[in-house]
């Protein structure tokens, strides 16, 4: 369940978003990155460190960051060879289906119900999707657990570091990481 609170102050955001939502909640022993989500460092380490995802198609051999995302794809690719893949839910207001019960409430609530899903962040007053806030409250609170190898510098989302990994590259300070080719 998703609930909403508003904070007269940042100061108090910070600290409760600290205490409730581990920001930086774990670790990785490879590189030392810090990730909010366990599943997060999951596929880290599958994309960075030559790592697996658990969860393996018994058809093709892909891996997999959950089971909800395996299902998912037996579902699309291989519905035909593999007996027992749960059907798609479909709507019963409009045409569309669903891989899953959670995923058909959020299209009636956003597409039929008029709930959009949107939030307000009560530090600066931006409006932007639930998902999204996730991130954006790092702004906030100052998490910047994406961390460039070469120069320490660091950045509260990937693609900005990928766009500061570039400089190095082309100004001639790239140092390889450990244990990369």
């Amino acid at each position: 369940m998703l609930f909403f609170l508003r904070f007269q102050e940042g100061s108090v955001l910070k600290e409760h978003l600290e205490a409730k939502h581990t920001v930086g909640g774990v670790k990785c022993e490879i590189c030392s990155i810090r990730l909010q989500f366990q599943h997060e460092l999951v596929v880290h380490k599958a994309r960075l460190h030559g790592g697996e995802l658990p969860h393996k198609c018994p058809v093709c051999g892909v891996g997999k960051k959950s089971a909800v995302y395996l299902r998912d794809h037996m579902r699309l690719y291989h519905k035909d060879e593999v007996e027992d893949v749960p059907e798609f839910i479909p709507c019963d207001l409009c045409p569309l289906t669903f891989p899953s019960k959670g995923a058909l409430k959020r299209h009636k609530d956003r597409d039929h119900n008029g709930i959009t899903g949107k939030v307000t962040c009560e530090v600066c007053g931006k409006v932007m999707t639930a998902k999204y806030f996730e991130i954006h409250r790092k702004v906030h609170l100052g998490v910047k657990d994406h961390v460039c190898h070469v120069c320490g510098k660091g950045f509260n989302q990937g693609t900005p570091l990928r766009r500061h990994l570039e400089v190095h590259k082309k100004n001639g300070t790239w140092v390889e990481k450990k244990g990369t080719k």
